[in-house]
């Protein structure tokens, strides 16, 4: 029987008294299997859903950029369509702020229920919009205000799901949970690149199809949703109507550290899923179809990586377990781009596949760490804000590690904006008290 450290023995007390002197908390309530798996199933078709959703957009943009932008040359068109990343970057804080609120004063169900039916909204109304033929400028407008509203929702919608399951899971199964949560996450965006590659082989008014695809499978996650139970962290908990500065004053040291996490949680996933798919064909001789074939197959070890890295977090520790992965990271950074250097298949294989394992041992418990820091109270709240906002950074990897390249010609200069980040998520991760 394993013993639990000392770290852990204190985020368990936190997870079931209130904290600074309160009252220990009602007995928990404790849910029979099947409403569990109920509620299991609606959270992780809910990150599936976001995940397809946040990820067709961008495999979708050679399909639109020709429908909404016609007039334009090709290059900017492609410039103006990813451009809306600044917009989205504001409007996902903004989103995670407004239904993290929701969540936590009026209960995780109600908040993941309105996130859901948004993004329904959403998707269909993308599914039925004019193109530039038929309404002119308007068309181009509507879709960058339907991109920023998704986002809005978005942003809720995936730290919501994460919180709502992990308060369902038993303290010692959190990680196992937190990784097959990642997993799902993963393979919405599979799902999304199958669909719209499909759609590539078919005449250009099938750009539609997977649009209304996912506001269909939407409306079912939200029926699931409204049928699931509470979570019973929340539901043994009351809202306390504080002010949000008084909530960052008092959670200061456990928003950094949530901040900097992120941040490295997003560089790490954007190095093999999105920055080696340009980066591989500038650098080595293999072609971009090539680079996307092997990121297809290291992207399922990624996939079923991710379980196992949340099921050492339960065994060893999740911040022994991340500060070990981190570390790695920080070491094996370097070499693994020099490897690039030798050209040749099995070397970008190597490369791709090792990042995949560092990923997956660092993200698989990555809701668990920023779950454990904040109480039931303002917990949907502030883990919401704090990934949000702090992936932003990591999420600049790709454009910040190509110029790094262009200015160096040096094949490993974009390893170190990995390890600045991860010396970052280093101090995150060991930095406050509770987590």
């Amino acid at each position: 029987m394993r013993v639990m450290p000392p770290e852990e023995k204190h985020m368990h007390k936190s997870n079931t008294q209130l904290l600074e002197g309160e009252t220990v908390r009602a007995t928990e309530k404790i849910q029979q299997p099947k409403s569990r798996k109920h509620s299991y199933i609606a959270a992780l078709l809910g990150t599936v859903l976001h995940s397809y959703d946040h990820s067709l957009y961008g495999f979708m943009a050679p399909l639109l950029v020709p429908l909404f932008l016609p007039d334009v040359e090709v290059a900017t068109a492609f410039v103006l369509a990813y451009g809306l990343y600044p917009l989205k970057a504001l409007f996902g804080p903004l989103g995670a702020f407004y239904v993290g609120r929701l969540g936590d004063r009026y209960g995780r169900k109600r908040a993941l229920q309105f996130a859901m039916l948004g993004m329904a909204l959403v998707t269909l109304t993308m599914g039925l919009l004019p193109t530039y033929a038929a309404v002119g400028l308007a068309a181009p407008i509507l879709l960058a205000l339907l991109r920023c509203l998704m986002s809005f929702f978005g942003a809720a919608e995936y730290n919501g799901g994460a919180v709502y399951c992990l308060e369902h899971s038993d303290y010692k199964h959190q990680g196992l949970m937190s990784g097959v949560y990642c997993a799902a996450s993963v393979s919405g965006i599979l799902l999304a690149s199958v669909i719209c590659t499909a759609v590539a082989y078919l005449p250009a008014a099938y750009w539609r199809v997977p649009f209304l695809l996912s506001c269909t499978t939407a409306w079912v996650s939200f029926y699931l949703r409204r049928h699931a139970e509470e979570s019973p962290d929340y539901a043994a908990s009351e809202f306390q109507h504080e002010p949000f500065w008084a909530l960052t004053k008092r959670y200061k040291s456990e928003i950094l550290s949530g901040l900097g996490v992120s941040a490295f949680f997003s560089a790490l996933y954007m190095l093999p899923a999105v920055f080696f798919i340009a980066y591989i064909p500038m650098v080595t001789g293999l072609s971009t179809a090539t680079a996307m074939s092997i990121n297809t197959v290291t992207l399922l070890l990624y996939l079923m990586l991710l379980p196992v890295g949340g099921f050492l977090a339960d065994r060893w520790g999740v911040r022994r377990s991340m500060g070990l992965a981190t570390a790695a990271t920080l070491i094996f950074a370097v070499p693994l781009f020099k490897l690039l250097q030798i050209n040749t298949l099995t070397a970008v294989f190597l490369v791709k596949g090792l990042f995949s394992v560092l990923g997956a041992w660092f993200i698989g418990p990555f809701h668990t760490f920023l779950h454990r820091l904040f109480r039931p109270q303002e917990r949907y709240t502030l883990a919401s804000l704090c990934y949000s906002i702090g992936a932003k950074g990591g999420s600049a990897m790709p454009a910040a590690g190509i110029l790094l390249w262009q200015y160096t010609q040096c094949v490993w200069a974009p390893a170190w904006l990995l390890v600045f980040w991860a010396i970052l998520a280093l101090f995150g991760i060991f930095g406050p008290k509770r987590a």
